[in-house]
């Protein structure tokens, strides 16, 4: 019979005991080194070191075999082939996983980062915008992270590479920073730590000052930015402005399929007005249809008020107009009116 959660990595046999401090080793064995006897091609490949490391941690600490879910190990799976992928002008740079509650969000991001710098041989910066949780998956993840080396390459061509220990930090208050003496605490962003759990202020602040010229930069491409709940920082009601980024073909793009149904052009021939090789044009032709229809349906002073101020409408909530929330469907509320 099959273990699951974990039957991507192991199999159990029937004479096997998970009560079996014995038969736990071989499982560990095997999660590390997959047998030959399984008769298939191995899937998860450098993530197999990973769980390995994760299940024997996790084991020293709580005496638990713990697995990873089928979740975890398809998602790792997913963001290694687009991290892989050959970057062209036209293929997405960001991906979005959605991930349920107790389905181990924290460790795929932890071991996500791990194989940014193990394999990839980059800088990750992990953000999580809550101080309190920051500071948990950190605490629950050092171990982990201590148990990795990273490649350094050759300083000529005829030198063997060697390896140095994986070195992570975490970016804390500046209260908090100066009454520890840890130097895996740190105030700022570490620019040569390996993996830098963070807010996302820290990252605001590390690249503002690369902007202004106050330290070298090697560029973006050796850097990974993973997001922890990015829903709280690029698509709620405020989005950090520091991670979303105006698209000015798509925007032009929206625009004409606005100004068509403003024309009264039917549905089903905005695929004319949005007729552009860009891999997102279907999509976005979709959402403003799907937004103008319900712009049309807001009632004001119920979904929005006109700000004197701002010469447009505002989305009212719990009775207030708040003037940073967005949304499409008011947007398109707005084009409709002239605003």
């Amino acid at each position: 019979r099959r273990y699951p959660p974990g039957a991507e990595l192991v199999s159990l046999s029937g004479n096997r005991s998970l009560m079996d401090g014995n038969d736990v080793t071989a499982v560990l064995r095997e999660i590390r080194k997959p047998s030959p006897l399984r008769g298939q091609q191995d899937g998860v490949g450098t993530f197999r070191e990973i769980f390995f490391q994760w299940a024997s941690t996790m084991r020293g600490k709580f005496n638990l075999l713990v697995l990873p879910h089928h979740t975890q190990v398809v998602c790792l799976l997913i963001f290694q082939r687009f991290l892989e992928a050959e970057r062209l002008p036209t293929t997405p740079h960001a991906l979005i996983a959605q991930v349920g509650t107790g389905e181990g969000k924290s460790m795929i991001v932890a071991a996500l980062a791990i194989y940014v710098v193990v394999v990839l041989r980059k800088k990750a910066h992990v953000v999580v915008d809550d101080e309190t949780l920051l500071e948990r998956d950190f605490g629950t993840f050092k171990r982990l992270f201590d148990n990795f080396q990273v490649q350094v390459p050759p300083a000529r061509p005829n030198m063997a590479s060697t390896v140095r220990p994986l070195t992570a930090v975490l970016c804390t208050s500046e209260d908090k920073c100066g009454g520890e003496n840890d130097p895996c605490i740190k105030a700022r962003v570490d620019p040569d730590a390996d993996i830098c759990y963070c807010e996302a202020k820290h990252v605001q602040s590390f690249y503002a000052s690369i902007a202004r010229g106050s330290r070298d930069f090697d560029g973006y491409r050796e850097r990974v930015l993973i997001l922890d709940e990015v829903d709280a920082l690029v698509i709620d009601e405020e989005p950090n402005e520091a991670f979303v980024y105006p698209n000015e073909d798509l925007s032009h793009m929206a625009t004409s399929v606005a100004e068509a149904l403003a024309r009264g052009t039917p549905v089903n021939e905005l695929g004319s007005v949005c007729g552009s090789g860009h891999p997102a044009a279907r999509r976005v032709c979709s959402e403003v249809a799907k937004e103008w229809q319900r712009g049309k349906q807001f009632q004001d002073g119920e979904d929005f008020v006109y700000s004197k101020e701002l010469g447009r409408y505002c989305q009212l909530q719990a009775g207030r107009a708040n003037v940073k929330a967005w949304s499409l469907a008011l947007e398109c509320r707005n084009f409709q009116d002239g605003m």
